[in-house]
């Protein structure tokens, strides 16, 4: 079920595979530069920055609206009819055609009203849309100093597993030559599992974290800029 949920998120048929993402560990584990955090680039790529920026044009445009209705209304109308039976008047097809023009010299202020509410309106997406970009520069640097941390945590994992494995291999060898007791072995071992167990959610706190990092600079999970 996790799978098909996948899927649809991505678009994209999945594998069903519980293999180590291994491609995807090995981008999250290299050093992390300026040029990858990019606030410029992110602005450009994240969609909701386009939208918002969609938004502002919208709302801009809908504040012009009013000042369009202080020119009059033209309006045009035509009729047209035919008949069989052409009666007392001898025509059978008749026509007309009209052109209205209304122009409202005083509307009790609406159109000021109109004006100034949407202006407000425009106004508030203008100032939402700059505080959503400043926000892109804390959500880049939030996210690299998360992977960095995931990194470092999963470097002292490492570490972890290998002197547990070392540990459990010197053990098995005293074992084997009866310099300790089968409780050491087994202790050794339990450490080991602990420690490899530590590792596999280390990984997936990295590579969790460095999906952050890619949402932030507006890529999808799989490093690519969505279309507009």
């Amino acid at each position: 079920m996790a799978r098909l949920s996948l899927a649809n998120l991505l678009g994209k048929a999945v594998e069903d595979s519980l293999v180590v993402p291994k491609a995807l560990l090995a981008e999250a584990t290299r050093p992390v530069t300026q040029e990858d955090v990019s606030a410029q680039a992110a602005v450009t790529a994240r969609p909701d920055v386009r939208a918002g920026k969609a938004r502002v044009a919208a709302a801009r445009a809908a504040a012009q609206e009013p000042l369009a209705r202080y020119f009059p209304d033209l309006s045009f109308h035509g009729t047209a009819w035919s008949t069989n039976e052409a009666g007392f008047s001898n025509q059978s097809e008749d026509w007309s055609l009209g052109l209205g023009l209304t122009w409202d010299l005083f509307d009790g202020a609406e159109r000021n009203a109109a004006r100034s509410e949407a202006s407000a309106r425009a106004r508030a997406a203008e100032l939402d849309q700059t505080n959503l970009e400043r926000s892109v520069a804390t959500d880049l640097e939030s996210a690299r100093v998360g992977l960095e941390t995931a990194q470092a945590s999963l470097m002292q994992v490492n570490e972890s597993v290998t002197v547990a494995e070392r540990n459990a291999a010197e053990a098995a060898e005293l074992y084997r030559r009866g310099l300790v007791r089968a409780f050491e072995v087994v202790d050794a071992n339990v450490q080991t599992f602990t420690t490899q167990v530590e590792r596999a959610r280390s990984q997936f706190a990295l590579a969790l974290t460095f999906l952050n990092l890619r949402a932030a600079l507006g890529l999808d999970p799989l490093g690519e800029v969505p279309a507009p």
